[in-house]
């Protein structure tokens, strides 16, 4: 019977030293690569800035003196005499609530009334103007004349239809009951001042 053949065991490999060269035929390792992470360009508008969010704009209440205006050229001024008219001040003085009455198309002229008080001083109205007039004169007893209006300290003036007022001539188109349009009064000392006229549809009445 054959007897088995030790095989002497294969010799073990010498390590091989830091740097030697490969033995050629021998496997190489393949290591995995490294992962770089993968820079992508964003344009700067695509990416909305934090504080870009869209806020709901917060609805603005009217004016107090616009409210009062239109208050008072509905008519509200007339059933209750205690509210607030539109008041317009300078440095100086007051001016309350200047009004005219509606105007069919047509009409040439338009009563304008307002009342002035608070004169801290001495001073004079001397010119009024709208962009719905061509101009403006003062009446008095006497009848129309240029406007030439002396204010005397302390004093209050309250013009009426039946009285002293003033008027707007050449009227460019009628004024609508309830409108109201812009008004400029030329004072000597106190300067111009911007104010509403309101179109009321009865006769303003101060207390």
């Amino acid at each position: 019977m054959r007897q088995p053949r030790d095989d002497p065991a294969p010799p073990a490999a010498a390590p091989r030293a830091w740097g030697a060269a490969r033995p050629i035929g021998a496997c190489a390792v393949t290591r995995p690569s490294r992962a770089w992470p993968t820079v992508v360009a964003v344009s700067p508008q695509a990416v909305p800035p934090p504080h870009a969010a869209t806020v709901p704009p917060t609805p603005k209440r009217p004016p107090r003196r616009r409210f009062l205006c239109a208050a008072f050229a509905s008519g509200l001024g007339m059933a209750a005499p205690g509210l607030q008219a539109c008041e317009f001040q300078t440095g100086w003085l007051r001016v309350t609530h200047p009004w005219t009455r509606a105007t069919a198309d047509g009409a040439d002229s338009a009563v304008l009334c307002m009342r002035i008080d608070e004169v801290a001083q001495d001073d004079r109205l001397i010119h009024a103007q709208s962009p719905v007039a061509a101009g403006a004169e003062m009446v008095t007893a006497s009848g129309p004349q240029r406007i030439d209006l002396p204010l005397l300290a302390g004093s209050t003036l309250e013009m009426h239809e039946d009285g002293l007022h003033l008027r707007l001539t050449g009227l460019r188109h009628g004024l609508q009951a309830g409108r109201e349009y812009p008004l400029t009064l030329e004072f000597e000392r106190s300067g111009l001042l911007l104010a509403r006229l309101s179109v009321d549809f009865t006769a303003m009445r101060f207390r």
